[in-house]
């Protein structure tokens, strides 16, 4: 029987001689299986399984928490619902659409940010009265 070594030693060679026939059938078997794929992201990236996700898809009865739209994005990822994180806890907040997901990201999920562009759009508003 071969060494610990040894063997990663043969599967390292074997991998560097079939590199693009092992890429090829790689992503042959992601694209055969996205469900398994985005389970291993959502277990990877925020701990929780697609059951999971699933659950809180039905708990928002499968809108936007901040907008209430359904997902309305282009590709995969743009058709569901993002998983919202506090960046500093990690703790799971809720499901944004792609839109909102990308605005509060591009207001670094800052309190003072969210209320100055508030403030702003108040300030221009026009006056119906």
């Amino acid at each position: 029987m071969p060494s610990p070594e040894a063997k990663q030693k043969y599967n390292r060679d074997w991998y560097i001689a079939h590199r693009k026939e092992s890429y090829i059938r790689k992503r042959k078997w992601e694209k055969q299986h996205p469900r398994r794929m985005f389970d291993l992201m959502l277990r990877r990236v925020y701990n929780i399984s697609i059951d999971a996700y699933e659950a809180m898809v039905e708990m928002q009865h499968g809108v936007c928490a901040v907008c209430g739209k359904l997902p309305r994005g282009k590709g995969p990822s743009g058709k569901r619902l993002h998983v919202d994180h506090n960046h500093l806890t990690e703790a799971l907040r809720g499901l944004l659409c792609a839109q909102c997901n990308m605005a509060l990201g591009l207001l670094q999920e800052n309190k003072t940010n969210i209320r100055a562009l508030l403030t702003y759009l108040e300030a221009y508003e026009p006056d119906y009265s």
